[in-house]
């Protein structure tokens, strides 16, 4: 994730786009692999970059609302 975009997005946009990230953060956790090493360390990469893009969203909506993330 090195390179930025700009989006304009509304409220009920951006929560959709949490809900998202959330159903891609559970299929993330339930893949059926084998726990090795190697899938461990991918799987933990592919969330921190997830953990990564909730929290730039989560910085775009407005003082005062929560995120439902």
């Amino acid at each position: 994730m090195s390179e930025s975009l700009s989006v304009n997005l509304t409220k009920p946009q951006l929560d959709y786009l949490m809900r998202g990230l959330r159903y891609v953060r559970s299929s993330y956790l339930m893949e059926p692999e084998e726990p090795s090493e190697k899938v461990l360390a991918e799987r933990r990469e592919r969330l921190a970059e997830l953990a990564e893009l909730k929290d730039r969203l989560e910085k775009a909506i407005p003082s005062g609302e929560a995120a439902k993330v």
